[in-house]
């Protein structure tokens, strides 16, 4: 058994750094951080999250999510919304 580091424990445990969200009240997409999704706890594709965007807490739902091996996976397509 292998020992971990704290710091390769903190990276494997880490939200990606970037995210795609719809937003349905507007019918718009964004390109934001991950920092300002407000419950980090349930985040992954396809889930609706509450973002702190531009002060207001708004519904959005995770298109994707960025990676270390390409800058956004895709998971629906542009016309499933």
């Amino acid at each position: 058994m292998s020992k971990m580091s704290a710091r390769q424990l903190c990276r494997q445990t880490q939200l990606p750094s970037k995210a795609l969200f719809y937003f349905s009240d507007e019918g718009k997409t964004g390109i934001a951080p991950t920092r300002i999704i407000i419950e980090k706890d349930a985040v992954e594709v396809g889930a609706t999250v509450t973002v702190n965007w531009q002060g207001e807490h708004v519904p959005a739902k995770v298109i994707a999510l960025s990676s270390k091996y390409s800058c956004i996976i895709r998971k629906y397509s542009y016309t499933s919304y």
